[in-house]
């Protein structure tokens, strides 16, 4: 079937305000606009002389090196660094500085690849890897929720000069392929109860735990297939890997928890417990006790007020970025997709817009992380009253009535 209204000669739209309509030209600039601002956002990034001094590209490749040796990859980093004679970007931490890599066994398993090649190269690669997950997202997000261009390019933008963005080619790390996770999520979530939405989830979750709080999402629509599918991944993932002789379950968890308590009072730490604590005293127990509340209470809000997937993804998003013991600037960009989607669901106030672009604005420096943590609370204060609204008994009338006006 032709769709006659969308070529329309009446309907006057700039470049930027229309959709994109043709598949190969949204992939060609999608690929060339991520490219061409990826390099400058890389190249942007000082670092080392050497690639293998970037801190989670090293350390990924050194454990899963290890396992691949049949080597304890919860080794403490230094060690390993010793044992493969790699420059390691710790080297100058204090001894009492805990360093094992807080990588679950699924995310072992994911990342088993980087152990085919050379240290050197994990960086490259992670980058390359990087890169591609922004273009294949956003592609996605595109066809899938019928973005206009300048939504296109201003997530392209984010996802590669942003200061998270930044932090993320810096270290080498995980952020885009979260963020392609996350799309895949949403545009899975968006059509119906897909199994493969759960298990989009569940890889993010097996890479950075705080994407598992979108398990509300499936549980507040109640998607079955959806958090089976999640439930079978997470377990696949996580559980065989530990029948492995060198791999333990005491070791992971030790792993977890002794990297989260060391590395608390860390200036990168974007965690509103640990920004808190720069100014209160704090210890990473009552911390984490108090992310456990705050994410018990933002499922039963979004239980509540279920409807609008991207606000109540970016909602549970902030709240599970907030809530962690420790967090990295680079986990920002795990709320692209969401914050996309939430913008295009036009639930925002005029008072509620200006504060979202302000709580967005406000995540971009690079190397400032009071203003991400500030900006993530707030993103996360302006979409209280939003859902709140559109969840309250008389929302379906007045948007009733707002629709019979407009029309």
């Amino acid at each position: 079937m032709i769709d006659r209204s969308a070529s329309n000669p009446s309907d006057k739209q700039s470049l930027w305000t229309a959709r994109p309509r043709y598949g190969p030209l949204l992939v060609g600039v999608v690929v060339a606009l991520t490219a061409v601002l990826g390099w400058f956002g890389a190249s942007a990034s000082s670092r080392s002389a050497d690639p293998s001094s970037t801190a989670d590209a090293t350390a990924d490749w050194l454990v899963v090196t290890a396992l691949a040796n049949g080597i304890d990859p919860h080794t403490n980093l230094r060690d390993l660094a010793d044992r493969y004679e790699i420059e390691f970007w710790a080297s100058d931490e204090p001894d009492d500085r805990i360093l094992k890599h807080p990588r679950t066994p699924g995310a072992l398993v994911l990342l088993y690849p980087l152990s085919w090649v050379t240290a050197d190269q994990a960086y490259t690669v992670m980058l390359v890897v990087g890169f591609v997950s922004v273009a294949v997202a956003m592609i996605a997000l595109s066809k899938t929720f019928l973005l206009s261009w300048i939504t296109v390019v201003l997530g392209i933008a984010y996802a590669t000069l942003s200061g998270p963005a930044r932090w993320s080619q810096l270290f080498g790390s995980q952020g885009p392929v979260l963020l392609l996770c996350l799309a895949m999520f949403l545009v899975l979530m968006s059509k119906s109860d897909n199994p493969w939405a759960g298990v989009w989830l569940a890889i993010a979750g097996t890479l950075k735990l705080f994407p598992l709080i979108l398990l509300g999402v499936l549980l507040a629509r109640r998607r079955t297939r959806g958090l089976a599918g999640a439930g079978v991944t997470l377990v696949a993932l996580n559980l065989v890997p530990l029948l492995l002789p060198n791999l333990t379950v005491a070791s992971t968890l030790e792993a977890l928890s002794t990297t989260a308590s060391s590395w608390f009072d860390s200036v990168g730490n974007i965690g509103l417990v640990a920004t808190m604590g720069r100014v209160l005293p704090m210890q990473t127990l009552p911390a984490l006790l108090i992310g456990v509340w705050m994410v018990v209470a933002a499922w039963w809000f979004v239980m509540r007020c279920h409807e609008p997937l991207g606000a109540s993804s970016t909602f549970l998003i902030c709240i599970g970025i907030l809530a962690l013991p420790l967090a990295w600037p680079h986990y920002l960009l795990a709320a692209v997709p969401t914050v996309i989607v939430a913008l295009r669901e036009k639930m925002l106030n005029q008072r509620q817009r200006v504060g979202a672009a302000v709580a967005i604005a406000m995540t971009i420096p690079f190397r400032s992380t009071a203003l991400h943590t500030a900006g993530l609370a707030l993103m996360a204060a302006v979409l209280v009253p939003a859902l709140w609204n559109w969840a309250a008994p008389d929302a379906d009338a007045n948007r009733m009535s707002d629709e019979a006006a407009a029309f």
